[in-house]
Order: structure tokens, then C-alpha cells, then sequence
């Protein structure tokens, strides 16, 4: 140890062990017990390692990290003389691990300065996660939403992101801006979207695809989401009006619809059950006031209910961090690129994505010659009668929305969605009132179209459901409602 004698090897040993325990040593001689008597602790013998390897320039191993060596200060010193024999100087890269490693240590026993080293750490990962999704990662993760012709992925699940406003911003709308042609924005459910197809085979695209034969430049914008509410709806048209100053980024919406959106079980049931409508409760309080509804009953309670969806399924702060850390917001990303080009199995991943997105998307759901309605197809949700519709919440969201577009000159246009095939058209039981009653209501008061396609295409193209289209099923919608959205552009030139 370069001739030191023991006493200034035993003064060097205590100055470190009282930096590493952050007190002084006061009338302790050198052969006191340091941890029989509580002087030092377990967790401070990282820290004096540490301190002893920085002060000595040594490498202690965990073989010597013993209660006999920690002793005493005449038992450390001994091991620092031990060491300082046998290693000699160490490393410029093990004296700076050891640096850290004292920091560290240091930070243990100071609370505040150790949760900010942890939030200065987890904040630069973040941003690294940040500044590669957007950039060396963007390439790979293109086909997440297809290049933002979807808010979300046709499979859904863990891939969906929960923050409606920052899909927004990844979506082909968010760069709209105005053009020479007409801007058509599609909202609705799972249907709408296209699940298990994919988004050029989807209904907004079909629409667009005919749309286009009559209007270069016309415009359509996927912005489904899943499930049949009306809620949701609110909330994403709020999200794209915030990204645009406050001015809706299209000159016409389509609102799906059909007997599932008014029925007053389902429709609570749905705020009940999806937590994505419980995150984005401050997009649908936003929307409210907008169209200065806030103190409305009927919105309050809604609004309560959102409350009690979002602190069932999430941490208090948890939606605040999520709408601002990287991590969060890039968790679907992240795993649909692990899913899509790195997993590596019996087949390539693309390949293996591609059919577990499309097997569904191509399966028939029955025959054309099942002209009959087949028990179990059926359901309670369907049937309204006209006293659900009192004091109904999504009959007053709906008129409330085509009120709003309506004063910043936007057209809508209802299109009911399928129900059953063709064949069971006149033989399915729907109640004594159905969604083209209702859009006749609020058409006395309101500019509003629609498309009746509730019977509009064949059992064999229906998928996994009467919720789910093929892609012919959906070019069969996406034409008739072209149809009328060209009749609608047509009467506005």
C-alpha cells in the first residue's frame, strides 16, 4: 500500500467508511463491532465496499464481502491491506463502475436525491424510446395503424392504443388540412373499421374507391373504433377537432348506427365494460362543453359513470403518465413490432400476422341458402320500443353531434349497419321501432341522410359475426354508401 503505515491506513479506512454511512465515527476505537452494535447495517456494507474501493484504488470481492471482514475498522483495514497486496491499482473502467456504484450507494440514503437519479434514468429511456419510434423504428412500425388509414390495428386487443388523441396524431387525418375535394370522415364500431381485413378493404376505403370515379379528389377517413356507442364517437371527433383548432378536418361524417346504439342496457353496459371510454372521459367532458351541454343531467351522470369506469381499470395517475411517457404510448407499437418482425417461428412473422389478421376476415359466417332466421342469431338488443327512447342519452348524443356539425357546415349522413342476411329481411323480429325511425325523427329537426344496410348483404359475407364484414361484404356497403354520399356532394355543387 505504496508504505503507508497502519495508523494512516486505519484513518483512510474510517474517513471512508463514515462518507459511505454518511456520519462520523466519534469514540469508536479499532477493533470496536461496527455491526454487532448497529454502527453499520447490511445495506451500508455495499456502500463502504464501494467507498473503500474508490479510496484505495482496489477491487474488492464478494468472496471477501464477510461479517468477519466488516468486523471492525482493524478487520477492514486488514482486508484493504490484503487487497492493496495482491491487486494493485485497478482500472480506469472499474474505478469509474466503482464511482457510480458510491453514487449509488450515497443516493440509497438520501431519499430525494435517489428518486431523482431514478427519474432522471427512467426519463432518458424514454426519451431514447421516443426519438426511435420516430425515428430508425418508424419504417417497421408504418403498417400499425397502415400508414394511418386506421386509428388502430384490424386485430385490435393488446395492440390498440388507449389515448384517442394520440392516435389522432398518427392518423393520415391529423394532416387533412383543407383540399380542392370533398373530406368524408367515417365513424363507427368494429364493422366500420374493418376488423380482420385489411384498411383498403375496409368500408370507408371502398366508399372512397367509388367516390373517386365521379370526385378526383375526394376524401375518406377511417375513424372507427370498436364497440356500438355513440360515446366513443363524441370523444374521437373531439380528438380531431383539438387537432385542428377547434374546426372539424372534413366536410361530411358518416355515423354508424343501429339498434345495439340505443338500446339503454347495452349502452350502459358498454361504458360499463370498455376502460379505453373510461381513459378518454376528459375528451368526452371536453366535447360536452363545447356544445355547451356541461350542466345537463342526463351528460353528468354519463360523465360519472366514465369517472367510476376509469378509476376501476387504472391507477390515479396512471392516464396522466400515459398520455406523456414514450413507454406508455409506445407499449402497442413496441409489441406489435415484436410481433411482426422478430418473432421468428414455424413460418416468417409477417406471414404468420398476416394470417392470424385475415383467416377470420376470409371465414364465411353460413351459406346464401340459409333464407331463414337460425335461433341464437338473434338478440334482445335489437327490439326497441318507443319508451326506451325516453330520456335516452344516445338518442340525445346523436342529435347533439348533428347539431354540432351542422353549425360548422358539415353534412351527416346515417348509415345503419347490417343486421342479417338479405334473406331474413320481413322474417327478423325488430320492434315496433328501429334506427331509420329514429333518423327520420331527427331529420324533421336536422339536415341528415341515410343508408339503410341492414339487410344489404348475404350470410356468406358476414365473418365471425353479424358484427363483421368481408372484404366483398364491405365493397357492397362502401358503394351504397358512395352512392348517396354522391348524391349529397352533388346537390352541394
Amino acid at each position: 500500500m505504496n508504505g503507508e503505515d497502519e495508523k494512516e491506513t486505519l484513518a483512510r479506512v474510517q474517513a471512508a467508511v463514515e462518507a459511505a454511512i454518511g456520519q462520523e465515527l466519534l469514540d469508536i476505537g479499532e477493533d470496536y463491532p461496527l455491526l454487532e452494535r448497529g454502527v453499520i447495517t447490511s445495506l451500508d456494507i455495499v456502500m463502504i465496499t464501494a467507498a473503500l474501493e474508490e479510496a484505495f484504488q482496489i477491487e474488492i470481492p464478494d468472496s471477501s464481502i464477510s461479517m468477519s471482514n466488516f468486523h471492525s475498522l482493524n478487520s477492514l483495514a486488514a482486508l484493504v491491506t490484503a487487497r492493496t497486496s495482491n491487486m494493485g491499482e485497478v482500472g480506469f473502467s472499474e474505478k469509474k463502475a466503482n464511482i457510480i456504484l458510491l453514487s449509488l450507494g450515497g443516493a440509497l440514503r438520501r431519499p430525494v436525491l435517489f428518486v431523482l437519479l431514478l427519474s432522471a434514468w427512467f426519463l432518458g429511456i424514454d426519451t431514447v424510446v421516443g426519438l426511435s419510434i420516430n425515428g430508425p423504428l418508424a419504417p417497421y412500425l408504418a403498417d400499425f395503424n397502415e400508414n394511418g388509414m386506421r386509428l388502430f390495428p384490424a386485430v385490435g386487443g393488446p395492440h390498440s392504443i388507449d389515448d384517442f388523441q394520440a392516435a389522432i396524431r398518427t392518423h393520415e387525418i391529423s394532416r387533412a388540412g383543407d383540399n380542392d375535394g370533398f373530406r368524408v370522415a367515417f365513424f363507427g364500431d368494429s364493422g366500420t373499421i374493418g376488423s380482420y381485413v385489411r384498411a383498403r378493404e375496409a368500408i370507408p376505403a371502398q366508399a372512397e374507391i367509388e367516390l373517386k370515379k365521379k370526385f378526383k379528389n375526394a376524401k375518406c377517413y377511417n375513424l372507427a373504433f370498436y364497440q356500438t356507442s355513440f360515446v366513443k364517437d363524441a370523444m374521437i371527433l373531439e380528438a380531431a377537432l383539438k387537432a385542428n383548432g377547434g374546426k372539424p378536418p372534413f366536410d361530411i361524417a358518416v355515423i354508424t348506427m343501429n339498434e345495439f346504439y340505443f338500446h339503454p342496457r347495452h349502452s350502459r353496459r358498454i361504458v360499463e365494460v370498455m376502460p379505453v371510454f373510461g381513459f378518454n372521459e376528459p375528451l368526452f367532458r371536453s366535447f360536452i362543453k363545447r356544445i355547451g351541454q356541461e350542466e345537463n343531467g342526463d351528460y353528468r351522470r354519463l360523465l360519472d359513470s366514465l369517472s367510476t369506469t376509469r378509476d376501476n381499470n387504472y391507477w390515479p395517475l396512471e392516464p396522466w403518465f400515459a398520455q406523456r411517457l414514450n413507454l406508455y404510448k409506445s407499449g402497442p407499437r413496441l409489441r406489435f413490432l415484436f410481433k411482426r418482425h422478430l418473432l421468428v417461428h414455424d413460418m416468417p412473422l409477417s406471414d404468420k400476422f398476416e394470417y392470424g389478421m385475415t383467416t377470420t376476415g376470409n371465414r364465411k359466417l353460413m351459406e346464401d341458402n340459409i333464407i331463414d332466421p337460425v335461433p341464437g342469431y338473434s338478440s334482445h338488443d335489437n327490439y326497441l320500443s318507443r319508451e326506451d327512447l325516453n330520456d335516452n342519452i344516445s338518442y340525445k348524443l346523436l342529435e347533439d353531434i348533428v347539431s354540432f356539425l351542422e353549425g360548422h357546415g358539415v353534412r351527416t349522413l346515417a348509415y345503419v349497419k347490417p343486421l342479417a342476411p338479405a334473406p331474413w329481411k320481413g322474417k327478423y323480429d325488430l320492434g315496433p321501432y328501429t334506427s331509420p325511425d329514429i333518423v327520420a325523427d331527427i331529420a324533421q329537426r336536422h339536415p341528415l341522410e341515410m343508408v339503410d344496410a341492414r339487410f344489404a348483404i348475404k350470410g356468406s359475407q358476414f365473418t365471425d359475426s353479424f358484427q363483421h364484414y368481408s372484404a366483398e361484404g364491405n365493397r357492397v356497403i362502401g358503394r351504397m354508401i358512395a352512392d348517396k354520399l354522391s348524391q349529397m356532394m352533388s346537390e352541394e355543387k
